[in-house]
């Protein structure tokens, strides 16, 4: 299972601003966050020690109805991609 991070910031340049000699400079920037539109949530289950293979794992919605489902492999490893981002 690959080890996904998806950045949380949406980086922009910011303004150019000069600064000359001793000069101090206070530039207040905005980090607006990074527009998402789906995302994976993936994980392995066990029974506290050893994995589980062929555990239902159901995601919900956040009005508790099922949205998605997989079944974990014999690892106890599962992935559902394509979750729309802040569901």
């Amino acid at each position: 299972m690959p080890d996904t991070k998806q950045d949380l910031l949406s980086l922009q340049y910011s303004q150019n601003f000069d600064i000359k000699g001793t000069q101090e400079a206070n530039v207040d920037l905005e980090l607006p966050p990074a527009t998402l539109t789906s995302g994976t949530v993936f994980g392995v289950v066990t029974d506290g020690t050893l994995p589980l293979a062929d555990a239902t794992v159901k995601l919900f919605d956040s009005a508790r109805l099922p949205y998605k489902h997989t079944i974990t492999d014999k690892a106890g490893a599962y992935s559902v991609s394509g979750v729309p981002a802040g569901a």
